[in-house]
């Protein structure tokens, strides 16, 4: 069976704060890139803002969605 949270993965608890440090290393080293810290554009916060309101705040995105996924795993099991 696969695991299915970090904790499992790295058994032990993980905070946000240590996350959210490792992350970005991750990202960096897996891609090869070098992350730097900045602000979204006016353009991104109206999309950002848009999306929220009229996508990711709405119950078909939070609850259908996971509703349909779960069927779909039992269709390939």
């Amino acid at each position: 069976m696969l695991a299915t949270s970090l904790e499992e993965i790295l058994k032990r608890k993980i905070n946000f704060s240590e996350l959210s440090e490792i992350l970005p290393r991750g990202f960096e080293e897996e891609f090869e890139v070098r992350l730097v810290e900045g602000k979204l554009t006016e353009q991104e916060e109206k999309i950002s803002k848009e999306l929220l309101e009229n996508k990711y705040s709405t119950y078909e995105w939070n609850y259908e969605r996971k509703n349909n996924q779960l069927d779909s795993q039992k269709i390939k099991e």
